[in-house]
């Protein structure tokens, strides 16, 4: 699953205590009153089980999901009914730009081979804010398949990916070079690739909130 498309995940952990006083109700909605799905809340609590054993449950060895205890079952304390449910926790969130990243479109060398040089970045790495860095990354590609017109920008989704129309990535669109879609540190990895696309990853300081930037960045190759 691409990670824009993957949900907020929050983890509570509350630990056994014989002195701990439980005033904390941690409130919840209901996300729909007709079903326990679709779930928001995936848990395992203790309790008093149907033999009047209480029972209680440390998170750090639960493995999977297990529910919690009934008291108004009949018997009091059969497991519930389910493990993941609708109830969503009430909270507040910060939320900090931690990565933020960019993918080129595809750019032609028109040469069959050639050797890639060091790219020039300018701020320099040096000149960056305390804290922060920009990593880059290259892959390369020997051709595309019918159709697809590699320097159009417009023509890729958030991964750098050609997609179709109607925004569904098109499969085995890139021959890539060495068959390997994997994104590459170092720019000498790409070399013999015609076609070549770079990410950019800025990472910011979440202490000082301050993030990099960048001015120019240019690549130089040479060829026969």
């Amino acid at each position: 699953m691409p990670s824009i498309g993957l949900p907020l995940l929050a983890e509570y952990r509350c630990y056994p205590s014989t002195t701990g006083v439980g005033l904390n109700s941690i409130d919840i909605s209901l996300a729909i009153n007709s079903s326990a799905l679709p779930a928001f809340r995936a848990y395992s609590t203790g309790g008093t089980n149907r033999l009047g054993t209480a029972v209680r449950v440390n998170p750090d060895t639960e493995e999977v999901p297990l529910g919690g205890f009934n008291p108004n079952s009949n018997p009091p304390g059969r497991r519930t009914a389910w493990s993941a449910e609708n109830a969503f926790y009430i909270g507040q969130v910060d939320y900090v730009t931690r990565v933020s990243r960019v993918h080129t479109a595809w750019l032609d060398t028109g040469d069959a081979s050639p050797q890639y040089l060091a790219p020039v970045i300018y701020p320099p790495a040096d000149s960056l804010p305390l804290g922060t860095r920009i990593v880059t990354e290259y892959r390369g590609a020997l051709s595309f398949i019918t159709g697809i017109r590699p320097d159009d920008a417009q023509a890729l989704n958030a991964y750098g990916e050609p997609v179709d129309q109607d925004g569904r990535q098109i499969t085995d669109a890139v021959h890539f070079l060495g068959n390997s879609r994997v994104w590459r540190s170092s720019i000498d990895q790409i070399d013999g690739a015609r076609y070549f696309q770079l990410r950019l990853s800025f990472l910011s300081n979440l202490q000082t909130g301050l993030s990099p930037e960048l001015d120019a960045l240019g690549v130089a190759f040479s060829f026969d």
